[in-house]
């Protein structure tokens, strides 16, 4: 709060509240952040065994996500960039679904592999994402409304989304399911070459004004005034909250 520098509280270390921590610092400000484990990245992790690196959950990096090129951190993460397109199975065939906008030839090598079916499904599903009208409802109710096949569904979107909405069932709203279809077709699914916490590492490393305080655990705030369970405070000219869980933490009133 010296020099008129507004000093800014935010809790919790994941993506959100580094890339708060950022935008802060843009602004002009300072930040403190306070994180209740012991490592910056919130759920995105990796572990190294044996000389491996193990991500936690399913995770990938989408180049086309809007807030990368914001965050101006790509080059510092030598992207490793998987093939677009997906492995399906069923019963035991196995068949390759490619993305023809990235690799045509693999493409029209691939075409008489494919059942029928999928062909009318690739069709309804570039009509929604060609479209602009507004969608209502859930993503399993506009597949349902669409005509997908159950082979499309159950072997490629229910197991594919499903991983990225963390919801095997779809309920995930349809224009969510839409944006993430159209990020898929125009970027690039990668992961860093240290695994996905180098992410977050790398939005650390940009923050000049900002001290992060790790195994603080926040139990109550109260307007600028976050109270923690070491009995101890921290004041700023305002506070952050960037949890999944921040209903778990008190508030004064």
């Amino acid at each position: 709060m010296s020099n008129n520098r507004p000093h800014i509280i935010v809790v919790g270390a994941g993506l959100s509240g580094l890339a708060a921590s950022l935008e802060v610092e843009r602004l002009g400000g300072s930040v403190t952040i306070l994180e209740r484990t012991d490592a910056i990245g919130g759920r995105v992790k990796t572990d190294q065994l044996n000389g491996f690196l193990l991500d936690h959950g399913f995770q990938v990096l989408l180049t086309s996500y809007p807030e990368l090129n914001h965050l101006d951190v790509l080059d510092s993460l030598n992207l490793k960039a998987f093939q677009s397109g997906a492995i399906c199975h069923r019963d035991r065939i196995t068949y390759r679904l490619i993305n023809p906008l990235r690799h045509f030839t693999q493409f029209l090598r691939n075409i008489h592999k494919l059942p029928l079916v999928t062909y009318f499904d690739f069709l309804k599903l570039a009509q929604i994402i060609c479209s602009n009208a507004p969608l209502v409802g859930s993503t399993g109710q506009l597949l349902r409304e669409r005509g997908i096949s159950f082979n499309t569904k159950h072997y490629f979107l229910e197991p594919f989304f499903g991983g990225v909405f963390l919801d095997m069932k779809l309920d995930a709203r349809a224009q969510i399911f839409v944006e993430y279809l159209r990020l898929f077709l125009r970027g690039v699914a990668t992961l860093p070459e240290q695994g996905m916490q180098a992410l977050p590492k790398a939005i650390h490393r940009k923050l000049k004004n900002t001290k992060v305080r790790l195994n603080e655990e926040v139990k109550k705030i109260a307007e600028k005034r976050v109270f923690l369970a070491s009995g101890a405070e921290a004041v700023g000219d305002a506070v952050i909250v960037a949890v999944d869980n921040s209903a778990q933490i008190g508030r004064a009133h």
